[in-house]
């Protein structure tokens, strides 16, 4: 999952609150609203395109669009304040895997910062991810520590990246799997090559329900190799998964290289380890 802060300033659309007639989750002034109409689809795909300005970190329009039209398994939603749209995001679902979502996007406007308290937010995502069926959001984040080995990343983006996981930890409890061992290394499919190999990323994940004490180690630093692992191909299920299909752990790991390699890597490593480290 991404997380960026939308600049603020004049933006091309409108989005109020008054021109909408979905119901939203949330009480008060403070509404998560599913997009259903193509105004609030327009809406939240213009706070997305102000927060990630840079091309590799959001899909292209005709994907986006593309996911709109498929509201089996993407949905769009906006966070309003009052009558004004605050933030937007991605959600992936699938009927078939219910007890999870995968929210790839989410943006909060700069100008918006700090006007919902992280208590609050953690309200909200918890009533929608209930009222959704799920019982645990999944989401993603750059690795600062695979971002400063490699020299094609500047210092900004490492920063920024920094900064996400801890938005992410603060606002929604997020815990990231961020395990020094190459052999637990998260890599997934590069989004425009399905044969490429991404490896710069964290695993993280958002319990709405409470996890079996069993999945970590005592102090909580730690969750059990074979969780991370049931995590990950619910991730990639739900990312690739189509209406009609959840493509199985054998046909993800024929398909793409990474997931294949994540996997094989993974197998070995619990061989001789229970356990992989939690970001601190």
């Amino acid at each position: 999952m991404s997380t960026e802060e939308a600049p603020g300033g004049p933006t091309n659309h409108t989005c109020d609150r008054r021109n909408t007639s979905a119901d939203g989750y949330g009480e008060g002034s403070d509404i998560l609203m599913v997009v259903e109409a193509a105004t609030q689809y327009r809406c939240a795909r213009s706070i997305l395109e102000e927060a990630f300005t840079n091309q590799a970190d959001l899909e292209d329009d005709d994907k986006l669009d593309e996911l709109f039209h498929r509201p089996r398994i993407a949905r769009y939603f906006l966070l309003f304040r009052g009558q004004r749209a605050m933030g937007a995001g991605l959600i992936r679902l699938n009927p078939m895997m219910p007890q999870s979502i995968y929210v790839p996007y989410i943006a909060i406007r700069e100008t918006d910062r700090g006007r919902l308290s992280t208590r609050r937010m953690k309200q909200l995502f918890a009533e929608f991810t209930r009222k959704m069926g799920a019982r645990r959001i999944l989401i993603e984040a750059e690795n600062p520590r695979c971002m400063l080995l490699d020299a094609s990343f500047r210092k900004e983006r490492m920063q920024r990246s920094a900064m996400r996981i801890y938005l992410l930890q603060r606002v929604l409890g997020a815990s990231f799997v961020c395990d020094p061992d190459q052999a637990a290394a998260y890599t997934k499919p590069a989004s425009d090559d399905a044969q490429r190999v991404r490896t710069s990323l964290l695993l993280g994940f958002v319990p709405i329900e409470p996890e079996p004490a069993s999945f970590f180690n005592p102090n909580r630093t730690a969750i059990t190799i074979e969780r991370y692992r049931q995590l990950y191909l619910e991730l990639m299920q739900l990312d690739y998964g189509t209406e009609t299909l959840v493509p199985s752990p054998s046909q993800l790991a024929a398909r793409y290289p990474a997931i294949r390699d994540f996997m094989t890597r993974t197998n070995a490593y619990r061989e001789e380890r229970r356990w992989v480290s939690l970001h601190p």
